[in-house]
């Protein structure tokens, strides 16, 4: 039911993210992590094992696995949860899936190559990272809780010190035909906010425009 309604209401980037992931969960069989995944909206209808690993509430209850997230997590009956730091590694969990997701987490960890490596950890021979960030390509780190926006040649750098097969995209979630006009109309004040959410209904990607494109997404395999 809800790859037939639940999807239109995401926003153009959350639509983009939940057709790659959904696409990656169809092609593989095992379980599936979704680091930083407490509120993520891409695996609520996906049926089978899903481990989400997110951090110890931080000191302002704004991020982490708090009392209020944990009480949504349990209406999923296939959801596990994982309460640790991915970057101190988690032994019991190494080896088990075929899927990984770290959607808009990289960003926020200061530890980003142990960040890395053990996501890497965490997967089978053969299974998948799929991964987005901030484009520092175009985006300044504009939020105090950002440590760094990647350009895509520095995440490429950086996913290459586990994994071996690496492909990172410009992502933009707006068609091209309105790029321009998006571009013009956003310079108006309150226009640009009024007809922004029409704009961006587009699921396109830009690969070649990295002034323009939003984010960053990458997808990594780890052979052996």
């Amino acid at each position: 039911m809800l790859r037939r309604w639940y999807v239109h209401l995401l926003s153009p980037q959350d639509r983009f993210v939940w057709k790659q992931v959904h696409t990656l969960a169809d092609r593989c069989e095992g379980g599936i992590v979704d680091i930083g995944g407490r509120l993520s909206p891409y695996t609520v209808d996906i049926g089978r094992a899903i481990f989400i690993v997110d951090i110890p509430p931080n000191e302002d209850h704004r991020m982490g696995l708090t009392d209020k997230v944990r009480k949504r997590l349990d209406h999923r009956a296939n959801v596990r949860v994982v309460e640790a730091d991915i970057t101190e590694g988690i032994e019991s969990l190494s080896n088990l899936f075929d899927l990984a997701l770290a959607v808009e987490i990289v960003e926020h960890i200061e530890e980003d190559k142990a960040f890395v490596r053990e996501t890497f950890e965490l997967l089978k021979p053969g299974g998948i990272l799929f991964l987005t960030t901030p484009n520092g390509d175009a985006r300044p780190v504009n939020r105090a809780y950002h440590r760094r926006h990647y350009t895509r040649d520095e995440l490429d750098l950086l996913l290459r010190c586990c994994f071996e097969e690496v492909h990172v995209v410009w992502a933009n979630m707006m068609r091209r035909k309105v790029l321009s006009l998006f571009k013009t109309i956003c310079e108006i004040p309150l226009i640009g906010l009024i007809v922004q959410a029409w704009l961006t209904r587009g699921d396109d990607i830009v690969l070649d425009s990295p002034e323009s494109a939003f984010s960053l997404a990458a997808w990594c395999r780890k052979t052996g």
